[in-house]
């Protein structure tokens, strides 16, 4: 599974949190993208494993609208993940 949303980010950096919970093996991973397409973040959260949340401040990029994609990988649980301007 995949959810792409975007973000007008009128900053540089962003600001993430994600929470998972989950007692079985699988991933929970967070990527976001400057509007110019380039990563300033990549982070996995693995299944039945601590820690189970991740959060900060992404890598400074170019403003515009971001995108966040969350991918899924054999998970199985709750989760959750908040995306805004950071700097």
């Amino acid at each position: 599974m995949c959810k792409l949303c975007p973000l007008t980010n009128r900053l540089n950096t962003a600001d993430y949190n994600a929470d998972i919970t989950s007692n079985t093996e699988g991933s929970f991973q967070i990527i976001v993208k400057d509007s110019e397409g380039v990563t300033e973040l990549e982070r996995t959260i693995d299944g039945g494993t601590e820690p189970d949340t991740i959060g900060g401040v992404t890598s400074s990029g170019s403003s515009g609208i971001w995108t966040v994609t969350i991918q899924v990988t054999n998970f199985n649980g709750d989760g959750s993940f908040s995306l805004s301007e950071g700097d």
